[in-house]
């Protein structure tokens, strides 16, 4: 799985609910068929990704959305918008955790009085003078 193919579907789930929330839902009846859109792209998710229980909380919210009142389909959008976000933190975590990614000792700057000792223990007299 890409990371970015990820982010890219996430992102289509998401846009439409943003658009629709906007100015307190006043963009709501706009969308039209908006359920078979979003399960089109949690099919893409699954695909995508081994976390089928986020997928099916998002996937659940849309099951008979577009017969669902305004008021609810309010409550759906919020809910999957949250849903979206979760399952992209998780995904995320989920992936910095992979065994494939091998944890890096941080690396230190030797400081300025190490520097110093360590530059003049190891100086070494130009040949042809004596110290």
């Amino acid at each position: 799985m890409s990371p970015d193919d990820l982010k890219t579907i996430l992102e289509r789930l998401k846009k439409p609910l943003r658009y629709a929330s906007r100015d307190d839902f006043a963009h709501l009846k706009s969308l039209t068929e908006l359920e078979p859109f979003i399960l089109g792209q949690i099919r893409e998710l699954r695909r995508l990704s081994a976390d089928t229980r986020g997928a099916s909380v998002i996937e659940d919210l849309f099951r008979g959305f577009d017969g669902l009142t305004p008021e609810l389909k309010r409550s759906h959008i919020q809910q999957a918008i949250a849903a979206i976000d979760a399952f992209g933190l998780e995904t995320a975590m989920q992936r910095d955790k992979a065994p494939d990614k091998v944890p890096r000792p941080p690396t230190r700057r030797p400081s300025c009085a190490s520097t110093r000792r360590s530059s003049s223990a190891g100086a070494s007299v130009p040949s042809g003078r004596s110290s």
